[in-house]
């Protein structure tokens, strides 16, 4: 306050001056030596404490502007080393980089290399006779090496023993010594080649016999499994004529094992028995509906009733199995039937009048029993396996597309000759093939 006091006096006094004593005042300060300014008087009311704490805060403003500059120098140079070590990191992860890459592709060589020794792992027998052959070529060529080992060595000793010379004759030993000993170390080279090779071999060999018996283990399990499978189901099916769907046996297995306890045959078709409506193949293995009746000469053994067509063969013993290819066909009667059934009359077709059939007829299957069976099969049959056991009365149907059981009629005693029927419903119901079997 008292320095704001004073300043503001010392400006009044200046501004009562007239312009005159303004320009005497500028002259003086032209023409007289400047003198220093004095602060003398903003500190003279001042208390010496008071500046004495001027001082120290001036003094720390001081210090605290020079450590400030110092901290800025030392950020410059942390800034310069940060981006030194920067660079440094930036080399460094180039290095590391290509270092990544090579091992990639040392990998994927690695790999590679994986896979042809496992393509290679299993040899055949021809690999094996041909590793025999190498073994003993191996062995040949060892004792070779043994025997020029021997003659080397003792060739060696005679040098030795005619070692005081003449200089020219000690010049040409000389050089024969160092000619022997490269082939020596030549074949020592060789030999221990060999001897990795054969010991490789070996190895090999062995190998290869350990996995040929696992192989040979797993294959006589498998064997053995096989067989105790197909003696259970040997022995299961004569005491079970109807086979659920759903056991294990049921689906590829059933009718396949089945098959090797009957006979197959390759069934034709009778022509004197074929109602006039159907039409035969030449070879007489497929049977189409035709729209006009054929004129075909009169026969006791002709159906003339129910449009089906039997095959010629009479089964009178034994077991027998025939496959036909029903396809896309839309109605159809398939079984066996006695020789001696009604022709020239209706009659139902049931087993108490000596049919034993299955029909597909609007889509469904039926077991044509005494009150007919509707049959649910999990897959629509392309070709239906017939197996007849004359002496157990046991009559059974496979979907041979999958191997899955399809219906066993209830067991019968058979009498009289049985022989196979087709039966088609109408123009719409496609064709009957007989499929050629292998017979055994």
């Amino acid at each position: 306050m008292a320095f704001a006091k004073r300043c503001h006096v010392h400006t009044q006094d200046l501004n009562r001056r007239t312009p005159g004593h303004r320009e005497a005042e500028r002259e003086n300060l032209t023409t007289a030596p400047r003198a220093s300014p004095s602060l003398s008087f903003l500190f003279s009311e001042e208390p010496q404490e008071k500046l004495e704490e001027r001082k120290k805060k001036f003094e720390e403003l001081k210090k605290k502007f020079v450590q400030t500059e110092h901290e800025k120098e030392e950020r410059k140079k942390k800034f310069a080393r940060t981006e030194h070590e920067k660079e440094e990191r930036k080399k460094k992860f180039e290095e590391l980089k290509k270092k990544f890459e090579e091992l990639q592709k040392n990998f994927a060589r690695t790999e590679h290399e994986k896979e042809e020794l496992q393509k290679n792992f299993v040899e055949t027998k021809q690999d094996k006779e041909e590793r025999k052959k190498k073994f003993e070529e191996l062995k040949k060529k060892f004792e070779e090496l043994q025997k020029n080992f021997a003659r080397t060595e003792h060739e060696k000793e005679e040098l030795q023993k005619n070692f005081v010379e003449t200089k020219q004759d000690k010049e040409e030993r000389k050089k024969k010594f160092e000619e022997l000993k490269k082939k020596f170390e030549e074949l020592k080279k060789n030999l221990d080649k060999w001897m990795t090779d054969l010991e490789d071999t070996q190895h090999e060999n062995e190998e290869l016999k350990k996995k040929v018996g696992e192989l040979e283990k797993n294959l006589d399990e498998l064997r053995n499994e096989l067989a105790r499978r197909k003696a259970q189901f040997k022995s299961t099916w004569k005491k079970a004529p109807l086979y659920p769907d759903g056991g294990f046996y049921v689906h590829l297995f059933l009718a396949d094992w089945r098959k090797e306890e009957f006979k197959a045959v390759n069934v034709t078709l009778d022509a004197a028995t074929a109602h006039p409506v159907l039409l035969l193949s030449e070879k007489g293995r497929r049977v189409t509906w035709q729209e006009r009746c054929q004129d075909l000469p009169s026969s006791t053994q002709r159906f003339n009733s129910l449009p089906c067509v039997l095959g010629q063969l009479d089964i009178s013993s034994g077991r027998w199995y025939w496959e036909v290819e029903v396809g896309e066909a839309r109605s159809w009667d398939l079984g066996i039937c006695r020789d001696n059934v009604t022709r020239k009359e209706r009659v139902t077709m049931s087993p108490q009048n000596g049919f034993w059939a299955i029909r597909l007829y609007d889509g469904d299957y039926w077991a044509l029993t005494s009150r007919v069976t509707l049959l649910t099969l999990q897959e629509k049959p392309l070709i239906v396996g017939i197996f007849l056991d004359y002496e157990a009365g046991d009559v059974s149907f496979y979907n041979m597309t999958d191997g899955s059981h399809i219906f066993t009629f209830p067991q019968n005693t058979f009498y009289g000759i049985l022989r196979p029927l087709f039966r088609l419903w109408s123009s719409d119901s496609g064709s009957l093939t007989i499929v050629q079997v292998e017979e055994n």
